[in-house]
């Protein structure tokens, strides 16, 4: 019987933005704020306009369907072999994401 972990390591696939579920909507009922999984607002961006910034950082998020649905359709990658084990998928460090939106950039 395979272990079902409680959590998951994600990064953001490529260029694409994933809402934080859990930042945008608390347990506690409380205020909640947008934000995206490994990525942080930069005012600076887009000629001022904004943007959001790759961290290069894997978040943990909750082992929900959400989550796992958007690893399997390629919105979010694993972060940590666990996650990739886990998943079916193959893992990349995050150093990789960093460089490929970079040279894309």
């Amino acid at each position: 019987m395979s272990h079902t972990p409680k959590t998951l390591c994600v990064l953001p696939a490529g260029k694409t933005l994933h809402i934080n579920y859990e930042a945008l909507l608390p347990a506690d009922g409380g205020k909640g704020i947008l934000r995206m999984i490994g990525r942080r607002k930069d005012p600076t961006l887009n000629e001022g306009a904004g943007g959001w910034r790759p961290t290069g950082q894997p978040e943990t998020v909750p082992n929900t369907h959400e989550y796992r649905y958007a690893l399997k359709v390629g919105d979010l990658e694993p972060g940590d072999e666990a996650t990739a084990r886990y998943m079916g998928l193959t893992f990349s460090p995050p150093d990789v994401h960093v460089q490929e939106e970079k040279e894309s950039a």
